[in-house]
């Protein structure tokens, strides 16, 4: 089954080194960062398939309406919420 040969490839791959890897996957990142900035606008809600550990959910977090992410691999899911909830400041209740 396809799926499960995609799930078993990211088992042992390490997609959050893939920004700051070869120059390659640098340019990778830097180019498609800069396709996005063309198309996605703040009022736009925006779905991710294949997001991985949320590198672009991250970065379109402030630059669209919102963000939802889908991967197959369970580890990146996991990282993905692990990244994004290290980045929401708590709310201060107004009543502190």
């Amino acid at each position: 089954m396809e799926k499960e040969k995609v799930k078993s490839y990211y088992i042992g791959y390490e997609e959050e080194k893939r920004a700051f890897g070869t120059r390659t996957e640098q340019t990778e990142f830097i180019y498609t960062k800069k396709l996005l900035d063309r198309y996605i606008t703040p009022s736009m809600s925006v779905l991710e398939l294949g997001c991985a550990t949320g590198y672009y959910g991250i970065y379109l977090a402030d630059k669209c309406k919102s963000h939802n992410g889908v991967d197959l691999s369970e580890k990146h899911i996991v990282r993905e919420t692990r990244n994004r909830n290290s980045l929401i400041k708590p709310l201060k209740k107004p009543w502190n």
